[in-house]
């Protein structure tokens, strides 16, 4: 179908209905060729209509989304992260414009506020990825005086309680428990004021969860600073806080992913720290990992072509040393995200647990791989390469690697003294095997 038949039919019908109909990239140049005539056009009334403004401005920050989707998806090559995180950075800044000339309409609506927050949240989250926190605070602060002004307009508007309490945890210059706090307030105003509104649950149990995955748990015995020993980084019941939370959105939303993958974690760390620190006994541990176990089974039921199920399944399969089982759940993950970088290092430690050489030496290669995928001209990982391809009796991929070395070596003066046995071994009689091959 010719463009401009689809912009006239984008036009007719709001553009939604068409839009479903189209693959993504028709669908991306379909709005950004309607939104373009509507920003171009002489005409008052294209200009002053609101809803197309708001129209434009959620097809791009969908966009957005499907962008930062593949970016979560595990790629370690950083070409790679930063095109896909240029690409939902256009989409953004594309509805950013739009929502603001919208909300020049709309002065007294929260929602339009409430999108310009979430747009400078996935900006902001475009940023921290790229390393830059100063641009990374400036967009959360946005968002927060954006949610803020949704609040003034409503303030019980539950998503904008949720988005604020988001994005205050993401300020890097923050005193990290004061934030904390101030999220876990924002989440639980949003449940008293809707107790059937899922994400503050989700929201709220994952704040549960970040004393295990932090290094501040540990300082709890030896800190005197009361501010500190009564946050959630010293409570001690918080993975089960996390699991009422959780186990109430499941109870709201029964087919929720999210909520059954954060549930499975939340009786992970209840097993392997709480249950341990009230000295709960063996069989309380073990039940609880078994019980975590099926609540990712439940998560895979779900979304089975979504691979952090089957990782999360791996780490408890691990934790009770049931690691065929793990390895099994390991690979399925790594067959639908090939460079899943935490589970070929979970598999190949455990393929080596078992004894399996051949298989933790193929994990090993993969790894490497990648690695120089992200820096091709470092010579010393051709050479782990190659002595890992050397194990499984891979010659000639060996060979390659080394060959590689010494071209990498002659053209840089300040790596050929370690490498230049490998040149000297390829130039001689017993190297010549290699050398001479194509």
């Amino acid at each position: 179908m010719h463009m401009t038949m689809i912009s006239k039919k984008f036009l007719a019908f709001g553009g939604v209905s068409l839009l479903l109909q189209l693959s993504i990239p028709l669908k991306i140049v379909a709005v950004e060729k309607f939104c373009d005539s509507r920003i171009n056009s002489k005409s008052q009334s294209a200009k002053s209509s609101p809803h197309h403004w708001m129209l434009c401005g959620n097809e791009s920050y969908t966009f957005g989304l499907q962008e930062m989707e593949n970016y979560d998806s595990g790629k370690p090559i950083k070409s790679s992260n930063y095109t896909l995180l240029s690409k939902a950075e256009k989409f953004f800044n594309r509805a950013l414009e739009n929502y603001n000339i919208h909300s020049k309409f709309e002065t007294t609506s929260a929602e339009i506020f409430i999108k310009l927050g979430n747009t400078k949240y996935q900006l902001g989250l475009i940023s921290l990825g790229r390393g830059d926190t100063n641009k990374s605070d400036k967009d959360f602060r946005a968002a927060v005086a954006y949610y803020n002004r949704a609040l003034a307009i409503d303030n019980n508007n539950v998503q904008a309680l949720v988005g604020r309490g988001k994005a205050i945890i993401k300020f890097s210059s923050a005193d990290i428990i004061e934030s904390t706090s101030n999220s876990i307030a924002d989440y639980s105003t949003a449940i008293r004021i809707n107790p059937s509104f899922v994400d503050a649950y989700l929201e709220r149990a994952a704040l549960y969860l970040l004393p295990y995955t932090s290094e501040m748990e540990s300082n709890c015995r030896r800190s005197k600073d009361i501010k500190y020993l009564n946050s959630i980084f010293c409570d001690t019941h918080t993975a089960n806080k996390a699991i009422v939370d959780l186990s109430k959105a499941i109870k709201i939303s029964p087919a929720n992913y999210q909520a059954f993958l954060d549930l499975c974690k939340a009786k992970y760390y209840y097993g392997q720290y709480e249950a341990e620190y009230y000295l709960l006994g063996t069989r309380i541990k073990r039940d609880s990992l078994y019980s975590a176990i099926d609540s990712c089974s439940h998560a895979i039921e779900i979304d089975s072509y979504n691979p952090k199920g089957y990782f999360n399944r791996a780490l408890i399969s691990y934790s009770l040393e049931r690691y065929r089982e793990a390895i099994e759940d390991l690979s399925k993950a790594i067959r639908l995200r090939p460079n899943y970088i935490e589970a070929l290092n979970l598999r190949k430690e455990m393929r080596e647990t078992l004894g399996d050489i051949i298989g933790g030496t193929k994990d090993t290669i993969i790894l490497i791989t990648y690695q120089i995928q992200e820096t091709p001209e470092d010579p010393s990982l051709y050479f782990m390469r190659a002595e890992s391809r050397e194990k499984i009796n891979d010659y000639q991929g060996a060979c390659d690697d080394y060959k590689k070395i010494a071209l990498l070596t002659r053209t840089s003066s300040d790596k050929q003294e370690n490498y230049k046995s490998i040149v000297k071994w390829l130039e001689s009689n017993k190297g010549a095997w290699c050398a001479n091959q194509k």
